[in-house]
């Protein structure tokens, strides 16, 4: 019995201490790619037809989604893994996480391709689709957060806001909402106390910006500043990368 003992634990030792849980956060980036929070236009997702060739992304300022993507990409700290989703009529997220702004930055442009020819102008399920990205997140390493950017118009959810919010608790996901405010004071846009109240429940941060409807050569600071401030304050003075602020 003492050397079988003893034989598991020469064993133990030869297979060392159990090695560190992964560092950084697990992420998932959620834009509203309707119609309700865009133009519509296929400037907007910053594809340009050349002369005798095809289609090609082309990442600048006057591409609106753009800039929250840019300020996401550029926040990714050392052992990050980050996704990106984008809610049309549906939720389209990018399999897999993300380990370098460089990954990301490609996953981003796969996805507006796929967001660029689907359908914008019907339903959207804002709560549905944080359900769905927080089920993504549900395997990964903790800290867990979703980062969403919209207009705040939810509609032909299955799930309602509160059920949403229970799965990010029991989930340890956090939900961080950047919200855009309609300028010209449209009364369908009323959003901000229901996207509130989802962040708070969550142990998130609330921002909004001014929305603006956007043209060609046009460039939205609004989004992407939001973005930046979020951001900045998941990652401490001191450089760690936070999950909660």
């Amino acid at each position: 019995m003492r050397a079988a003992a003893l034989s598991a634990l020469v064993a133990w030792l030869a297979l060392g201490p159990s090695p560190p849980p992964p560092a950084g956060r697990s992420m998932v980036l959620l834009v509203d790619a309707t119609e309700s929070h865009h133009s519509g236009t296929p400037t907007m997702w910053g594809w340009q037809s050349f002369p005798g060739g095809p289609t090609r992304p082309r990442p600048d300022s006057t591409v609106p989604l753009w800039g929250p993507i840019r300020e996401f990409r550029d926040a990714l700290q050392p052992g990050d893994r980050a996704t990106i989703g984008a809610v049309t009529d549906r939720l389209i997220l990018e399999p897999g996480f993300a380990d370098t702004g460089a990954q990301f930055e490609a996953s981003a442009w796969r996805l507006l391709a796929k967001a660029d020819a689907a359908v914008r102008w019907t339903t959207t399920p804002l709560w549905d689709a944080v359900d769905a990205s927080i089920t993504a997140l549900e395997s990964a390493p903790p800290p867990r957060l979703v980062v969403l950017v919209t207009d705040g118009r939810a509609t032909g959810n299955r799930l309602g806001l509160d059920e949403v919010a229970r799965h990010a608790v029991s989930a340890g996901v956090s939900v961080h909402i950047v919200l855009g405010l309609d300028q010209d004071g449209d009364p369908a846009i009323r959003p901000s106390s229901e996207a509130r109240r989802l962040a708070e429940s969550t142990g998130g941060l609330f921002e909004s910006y001014a929305f603006v409807r956007t043209s060609p050569g046009r460039e939205i600071e609004g989004p992407a500043a939001r973005v930046r401030q979020v951001m900045e304050a998941l990652t401490g003075g001191d450089g760690v990368a936070r999950g909660h602020p």
